[in-house]
């Protein structure tokens, strides 16, 4: 069962840094190919937001599925910690000859420190989520970036304060975005 996972987790680390390597790609012909860029127009800005958007939703699907996979692994660690350490205090329990209200004592210390490591992990689970969710947002921000910049590019008879104008549109946009969908992040 172990060593399914294990080969479970390494096709996903593989195909992850495909999924990176495609999207760096991806990337890097957005920005070097200007002219073909020039050319295509809005079409390409288009489709390349859907691929981007469809390598971020796969990517958002395997996080989803390494976290499971991350839940798992926690929980036996968890359970194979919690064994050890009762095996200890019955080690400890027969080298100091403990009385029996002392193991309970201990055994609680033991127990507290347990739970607190289990609110870690559900706490680190939960920020994971959220850094998911946050990377949506980010990509919502990147299309209206690369909506802005493709209007700067098509559009050559920018005069400076038009140019301002834009900005300054964008990035009230940009706000807007952030105050509509900031209930996703926090």
């Amino acid at each position: 069962m172990c060593g399914e996972y294990f080969i479970f987790w390494l096709f996903e680390c593989h195909f992850l840094f495909h999924l990176f390597f495609n999207k760096f790609l991806l990337l890097f012909f957005v920005l070097g190919v200007r002219e073909f860029l020039l050319k295509a127009a809005v079409f390409v800005h288009l489709r390349f937001f859907l691929m981007f958007l469809f390598f971020n939703l796969v990517q958002t699907a395997l996080l989803q599925k390494f976290l499971c996979l991350l839940n798992f692994v926690l929980v036996f660690v968890q359970k194979v910690v919690v064994a050890l350490l009762l095996q200890a205090l019955l080690l400890v329990k027969l080298l100091l000859k403990l009385s029996f209200s002392e193991l309970l004592g201990l055994t609680t210390l033991v127990l507290l420190q347990f739970q607190l490591l289990e609110r870690f992990t559900l706490l680190f689970s939960l920020l994971l989520q959220r850094f998911v969710l946050f990377e949506l947002l980010l990509l919502l921000l990147g299309f209206h970036s690369i909506q802005f910049f493709g209007q700067i590019v098509f559009n050559r008879n920018l005069t400076r304060n038009k140019f301002r104008s834009q900005i300054s549109g964008v990035v009230h946009s940009v706000f807007q975005l952030v105050q509509k969908h900031s209930f996703l992040i926090w």
